[in-house]
């Protein structure tokens, strides 16, 4: 089976900042991006909003994410810091592989990643 994504930069294509503030609820960060600048590139694009087809991601293509990780960024929901993710990124980043393919597979996500 051949999963293929139409690949878009679409921050390159707006020059609007994204600006969500600390306290903001999650129906109010939903209505300010409804109409945003990179909503509506995307909205142009993409024939059907009904099917988007993502590509099985490689070993190789998740290792060089993990080691090019911004070590000076705060934590994510897992609370690891991203130094340490970037210090066992050759043992993380086949299970990571794994993980990613599979939710593609299935068309399951996490709610928050």
């Amino acid at each position: 089976m051949s999963l293929s994504l139409l690949y878009i930069n679409v921050t390159s294509h707006i020059d609007i900042p994204d600006v969500i503030k600390e306290n903001d609820s999650v129906s109010e960060i939903v209505e300010h991006h409804c109409n945003h600048p990179s909503i509506e590139f995307i909205k142009n694009k993409v024939e059907s909003m009904d099917t988007v087809v993502f590509d099985l991601v490689s070993n190789d293509d998740v290792l060089k994410k993990l080691k090019s990780l911004n070590t000076t960024k705060a934590t994510g929901y897992d609370n690891i810091p991203p130094k340490v993710i970037k210090m066992v990124a050759d043992c993380l980043s086949s299970h990571v592989t794994l993980l990613v393919n599979r939710c593609i597979r299935e068309a399951s996500f996490p709610d928050l990643l």
